[in-house]
């Protein structure tokens, strides 16, 4: 998966039980807004080699975000100090470089998944996650 911000990607890969296995982090302050493809692609890349793997054995992309993606104009909303991201072909771009499914999740809401799965919410249907 990817955690995106305006200074940095870091993509990380785990395996089935959900170990991080390899991880890798690009700075992205100052990048320019055409080039958000490579930044994920950079990043995607570095976390599998450290992980000793090739593109062909990652099942899955999770990209979090902040911000939302509009699913029917396929842009990402509310997150304007993200240059590039918010181009209207750019899930486009990702899929033609990233043959495995990718999805798209605000930041905050793939925590709180985690917090409910692995962290202080596990066993609990209603939590608060405050964020800072």
């Amino acid at each position: 998966g990817l955690d995106v911000n305006e200074r940095r990607i870091v993509a990380a890969v785990a395996d089935v039980t959900g170990r991080t296995v390899g991880q890798f982090e690009l700075a992205t302050p100052g990048r320019r807004a055409d080039s958000v493809v490579r930044q994920v692609t950079d990043a995607l890349d570095g976390a599998v080699k450290e992980a000793g793997l090739t593109r062909a054995d990652i099942h899955r992309v999770v990209i979090g975000t902040p911000g939302a993606f509009d699913p029917s104009t396929g842009r990402l909303r509310y997150a304007s100090h993200l240059p590039g991201w918010h181009s209207p072909t750019l899930l486009d771009e990702l899929a033609a470089y990233l043959p495995m499914p990718v999805e798209y999740e605000n930041d905050v809401n793939l925590v709180a998944v985690a917090e409910q799965r692995l962290g202080a919410a596990r066993g609990h249907d209603d939590f608060v996650l405050l964020w800072n």
